[in-house]
């Protein structure tokens, strides 16, 4: 679920129109935006990034364990990647 300080953001509005389902939180904090997708969905999430909004290149993913308060292992996907067109081979 996206929630409300994140609806305004381009990317995160359109991802949760995507697949709302794959969202488990985020959040905004010193200019970067973290978006907590479902691992199960970490690759289509990331397709529709690269295809629907050009993104040319995931530069984190982190694993989060917040367990006991959630006993259960869950990724983090940040859009800290980077849209574009790539670089030009020489």
């Amino acid at each position: 679920m996206l929630p409300d300080n994140l609806r305004e953001n381009p990317v995160a509005a359109a991802l949760e129109e995507f697949d709302a389902g794959a969202l488990m939180g985020g959040k905004h904090e010193r200019g970067e935006l973290t978006l907590e997708i479902v691992p199960a969905r970490i690759a289509t999430v990331c397709g529709f990034l690269k295809r629907d909004h050009r993104f040319i290149r995931l530069s984190t993913v982190t694993a989060v364990d917040r367990y006991p308060a959630e006993p259960a292992l869950r990724g983090g996907l940040s859009p800290a990647l980077h849209r574009g067109r790539p670089a030009a081979c020489a």
